[in-house]
């Protein structure tokens, strides 16, 4: 996506900054560049520079825990999405303009408890179908129905 948005944008490579956005600090991608020149550390557990040769810098932004609320709007966790927005709605104009988008994230982690999606979800969803090949897990589904 990056080659093509400088492509379509005709822009240089030094006009457009790379991120990754995560919600679990990446261990296993960035164990092996620990405490090497490939990383800066830019604040703890939260932003992380990843440069590799002359591949593009990338920046990684951890949400779990940041104080951010921008960020913290995709924290996953529900009291700090909710702390967030209401922080960003009596401090600034920001959602005025993107209040859509923030409404939907906020209906989603609204104050009830949210429960996982389970397979029986899946299959009400999408009932399994007798007339073509049936994994052997829908087997067992249907035959204990």
């Amino acid at each position: 996506h990056y080659c093509n948005y400088l492509k379509i944008n005709k822009l240089e490579r030094d006009q457009v900054n790379l991120y990754a956005i995560t919600h679990h600090y990446p261990d296993l991608i960035l164990k092996p560049f620990e405490n090497t020149q490939f990383i800066d550390v830019i604040k703890p557990e939260e932003v992380v520079d990843l440069k590799l040769g002359n591949v593009k810098k990338v920046r990684i932004i951890v949400t779990q825990d940041t104080d951010n609320p921008i960020l913290a709007l995709f924290s996953g966790k529900q009291k700090k999405v909710l702390e967030a927005y209401e922080k960003l709605k009596k401090e600034t104009d920001l959602l005025d303009e993107i209040s859509a988008y923030f409404e939907k994230i906020k209906a989603y982690y609204g104050k009830e408890l949210i429960e996982m999606y389970t397979k029986e979800d899946f299959f009400r969803d999408y009932p399994p179908q007798k007339e073509h090949f049936l994994f052997p897990w829908e087997k067992a589904y249907i035959e204990n129905e």
